[in-house]
């Protein structure tokens, strides 16, 4: 497809701040024309926020992805936040328990920790269960058996 092998400049969206939670989506059209649309109830003079990273990106990929790419730190309430806003999201599973790893501090390069036993996993674990998990998540046949045979892995 066309879409995304290349560029274009989008003078209305390039005047779009980036959030981990937006408050709007962008649809890209094969026309190479822009749809923006709101993704909640916006309130009169609310910031229109997109996110510059896909949403399903976990904090590991979307600390790396929005320096590299946009020359900036983000610092919002997502990204502040080592369980996701709550939803434990980005959360990995201990090895030897079974219970929830999250990284010990905000820094990137922070090791991660299981709540339960203390076992500690350095941040390039998590990223390479993070790479495997996407790859195998990009074989996935797409099918309604083939989702639901990734997600029982």
């Amino acid at each position: 497809s066309e879409i995304g092998s290349s560029r274009a400049i989008f003078l209305n969206k390039s005047f779009m701040n980036h959030s981990c939670i937006p408050n709007c989506s962008t649809i890209h059209h094969p026309d190479y024309s822009l749809t923006v649309r709101t993704m909640k109830h916006i309130k009169k003079g609310e910031e229109l926020l997109i996110s510059y990273a896909p949403l399903l990106s976990g904090r590991l990929a979307r600390k790396q992805d929005i320096p590299a790419n946009w020359f900036f730190e983000c610092s919002c309430p997502r990204c502040e936040d080592v369980r996701d806003l709550g939803t434990n999201f980005d959360t990995h599973l201990c090895e030897d328990c079974g219970d929830h790893v999250l990284p010990v501090n905000l820094d990137l390069g922070a090791n991660w920790q299981c709540l339960a036993c203390q076992k500690m996993y350095s941040w390039k674990d998590i990223k390479h269960r993070e790479d495997k998990i996407e790859q195998d998540l990009n074989s996935v046949q797409e099918s309604l058996q083939g989702l639901e045979n990734f997600l029982q892995k």
